[in-house]
């Protein structure tokens, strides 16, 4: 992630940015007891449902002893429940630290001349879904009040996004947005999930079915295959028929991710015995479904007889009209 983010302030150089290290290992620890959410939150809640007539659940306190919170967000939730709110000693400290952290990044934007500073907006690949996230930088602006602003960066080998944040003086809002806006046209970094809907709100994404087969030189053994892929969902699903193969010749159906026309490792055990015919659904990931497109997965028949062994099926779909 790291130096996904580097090779991003590489191209800022090359548009004319002078990019500057600074070093900052007292950071972490200014930054430390600086948050102030969890003192605020239970307050703040209580405030926003007290103006919304008569909802269901009327505090945090509610919410959590009613176990109608999801359990990735428990111990944070339990955290604010348990804060003694904004007349605490501890909420007084985090409010002398917020505005020495205001000075200490003012100064130091100062003496180095800083129009902007630049960072990984998290330091860990993004979560899962229902799983916690860690790695976040988003405190440095929580804690300073300054304007900070994210951008994509690039993505993980795996297909995951990174950002890229700029932080700024207080109420240089517009120089960041310039600053994000120049980036983005020198980059364009950013990329459309798979899955996005359309921007009339519509999602109709239609399914893609094509066949494909492959027959032995010189033999009477034949796969033919039928592919369905579901675009919303990454799904796959595959109905494969065997015909004139000898009895147990065929061992496995495998798929697997290679560069067109080369050998790749497998990604999924379709059948690890004897066929005449299987059938079944995989979900792939974003990075295999690009590869998928380009024609860089296909179908392998692995045999017992040299003259059927390792037939290969693309898994590429028809060009759409």
């Amino acid at each position: 992630m790291i130096r996904i983010v580097r090779a991003s302030i590489e191209e800022l150089k090359k548009e004319g940015a002078t990019a500057v290290s600074v070093p900052m290992p007292e950071l972490m620890a200014a930054l430390d007891g600086s948050s102030v959410i969890n003192a605020e939150f239970k307050e703040d809640l209580a405030s926003y449902l007290a103006t919304n007539g008569n909802p269901p659940v009327h505090s945090l306190e509610e919410m959590v002893r009613g176990g109608l919170i999801h359990s990735s967000l428990e111990g944070l939730l339990n955290t604010g429940l348990a804060s003694k709110g904004r007349d605490s000693h501890e909420y007084k400290i985090a409010l002398a630290k917020r505005a020495a952290i205001q000075q200490t990044i003012l100064k130091l934007m100062e003496d180095q001349k800083l129009d902007a500073l630049v960072y990984p907006t998290m330091r860990r690949k993004p979560a899962r879904i229902n799983e916690p996230q860690g790695g976040s930088t988003c405190q440095l602006s929580a804690s300073t009040g300054f304007p900070a602003i994210s951008m994509p960066a690039g993505f993980t080998g795996d297909g995951l996004p990174v950002g890229i944040e700029f932080l700024g003086r207080p109420f240089e809002d517009a120089k960041l947005v310039s600053y994000a806006y120049a980036y983005e046209q020198a980059t364009h970094r950013r990329r459309a999930p798979a899955r996005t809907p359309a921007l009339d709100g519509r999602l109709n994404i239609p399914l893609m079915t094509w066949q494909s087969s492959a027959q032995a030189p010189g033999a009477n053994s034949k796969v033919s295959a039928k592919f369905t892929f579901d675009p919303a969902t990454n799904e796959l699903t595959y109905d494969v028929t065997a015909a004139g193969f000898p009895e147990g010749d065929i061992l496995a159906a495998t798929l697997h991710r290679a560069a067109k026309g080369d050998t790749g490792p497998a990604i999924s055990v379709l059948s690890n015995h004897a066929f005449q015919s299987i059938a079944g659904t995989e979900k792939l990931s974003d990075p295999d479904r690009e590869k998928m497109m380009s024609g860089g997965l296909y179908l392998r028949i692995a045999a017992r007889s040299k003259s059927t062994d390792n037939m290969r099926i693309s898994l590429k779909p028809p060009n759409p009209e």
